[in-house]
């Protein structure tokens, strides 16, 4: 799965991506929250489409790793 964030706030809504062979757990990511702090609303998840392969990777950073201003891009 792969996502680009340059900025985000809450109600920002970011789509989750898969390589081929793989397919999307969750469709969407959305940033939820208040004021005071935020956190992403569900995981860019994707399963392998092969049963011999890792079958669930997650790519999306935990909360520490999440600031308003930081550039994230993760790919699996």
């Amino acid at each position: 799965a792969m996502f680009k964030v340059f900025r985000y706030k809450v109600g920002t809504m970011i789509n989750c991506d898969c390589k081929t062979g793989f397919r999307r757990v969750s469709v969407v990511m959305r940033c939820a929250g208040n004021s005071s702090h935020s956190a992403w609303e569900n995981r860019c998840l994707c399963n392998s489409i092969s049963p011999a392969k890792n079958p669930v990777k997650q790519v999306t950073p935990g909360p520490k790793e999440q600031n308003e201003r930081k550039h994230t891009d993760a790919q699996n």
